[in-house]
């Protein structure tokens, strides 16, 4: 059985929220509005940054990351909603 597209969608803005701004989803032309647009005391890119090493048999060797992530994006939707500051997550180790 197939997912309908309001489906992925939703589930898709659950994973990446309308509110947070990820690098990997944004072309040079949202990035160049970002920086345009932005008070220079306002811009800022976190950089999620996990080990990756062996947890034994049953844990991902992902898990830092993984961590480091959610952590991540819980710090830009703080800053967001708290200070008005809307941050660029560079969130992926193909960007690195």
């Amino acid at each position: 059985m197939s997912l309908e597209q309001s489906e992925l969608s939703s589930f898709a803005e659950g994973l990446y929220p309308e509110e947070l701004l990820y690098w990997r989803r944004m072309g040079s032309t949202e990035i160049s509005n970002y920086i345009n647009s932005t008070p220079e005391d306002k811009r800022l890119i976190l950089i999620p940054w996990g080990v990756l090493e062996a947890h034994g048999p049953y844990l991902s060797v992902a898990t830092d990351s993984v961590f480091a992530q959610v952590a991540t994006d819980k710090v830009a939707y703080l800053l967001y909603k708290e200070h008005g500051i809307q941050p660029i997550i560079f969130n992926s180790f193909i960007d690195i």
